[in-house]
């Protein structure tokens, strides 16, 4: 989720995150086209967020949400495809995982994907 560190979401097996089985996600974005050449397309946006997993039934909570918002800007280059740079601030305290170097009181985070996502 945007403005989050991979992983940090969701159910954990000794502090490792397993993934689930369900999951809600809430999302609006405030989206326009800046920039529309055959070089280059560049769409800003503004964008909230609110998701979380579970991994049974038994423990799903759908009040029990993470929340962000942010900014970003998806550029579509013919050379590339879709690259995506997005700077997100995290409403909700989460754990890190033991891997990581940080303590999870960091709230803003810059994330940069390539290629389309499949919510697109």
């Amino acid at each position: 989720m945007r403005g989050y560190p991979l992983g940090v979401l969701g159910p954990r097996l000794n502090n490792e995150p397993v993934g689930g089985r369900i999951l809600n996600k809430y999302t609006s974005e405030l989206r326009w086209l800046a920039v529309q050449t055959p070089q280059l397309q560049a769409a800003p946006y503004l964008f909230m967020d609110a998701a979380n997993t579970w991994d049974r039934f038994a423990t799903y909570n759908p009040a029990q949400l993470f929340r962000s918002a942010g900014f970003g800007v998806r550029l579509f280059l013919p050379i590339l495809g879709m690259v995506e740079l997005v700077y997100g601030y995290n409403f909700d305290e989460f754990q890190p995982i033991s891997t990581q170097s940080h303590d999870g009181s960091r709230r803003w985070y810059f994330q940069f994907s390539l290629g389309q996502g499949f919510n697109n």
